[in-house]
């Protein structure tokens, strides 16, 4: 199954809590062991925390063995770490990221031989005690270009 979620600059996808519920988290999008290429276009995600299982649902944006190709995503007011990726192919272009927490905002762990980590265009990164994490333990092809913080 392909999940594609194609906003457009006008129109943006937006992605948050029922605002009855104010101050409170939703949880996460996770993606596991995807067949396809899960692609997220000017896509807005506020309130999100992590998923439910705490070994790899780590953050906002959570994938396991998948391939996503993110591009205009706005994650703010998030309770958690924006993105985490593990044996994953993540691209994230042109893209906006704050967390309400001091942790990592971009987390990616354990590539295998086909893992590719792209990274560029990326602005307005902004938490508590700034860290991003990039931990790649096998050989993986990486890049960031135009990333500024």
């Amino acid at each position: 199954m392909d999940i594609i979620a194609a906003g457009t600059a006008d129109k943006r996808i937006l992605i948050r809590m029922n605002p009855a519920y104010e101050g409170q988290s939703w949880g996460a999008l996770c993606f596991s062991n995807t067949t396809n290429t899960t692609r997220m276009n000017y896509v807005t995600i506020e309130d999100a925390s992590s998923g439910p299982l705490p070994t790899w649902e780590v953050a906002a944006i959570s994938a396991f063995k998948s391939t996503l190709v993110l591009d205009h995503m706005v994650l703010e007011k998030i309770n958690f770490d924006p993105i985490a990726g593990r044996y994953s192919n993540i691209t994230l272009t042109n893209s906006s990221l704050h967390s309400e927490v001091t942790g990592n905002l971009i987390n990616v762990k354990y590539g295998w031989e086909r893992s590719k980590i792209v990274i560029s265009g990326v602005t307005d990164v902004l938490m508590p005690m700034q860290l991003i994490t990039i931990m790649l333990t096998m050989a993986v092809s990486f890049a960031i270009a135009g990333f500024m913080i």
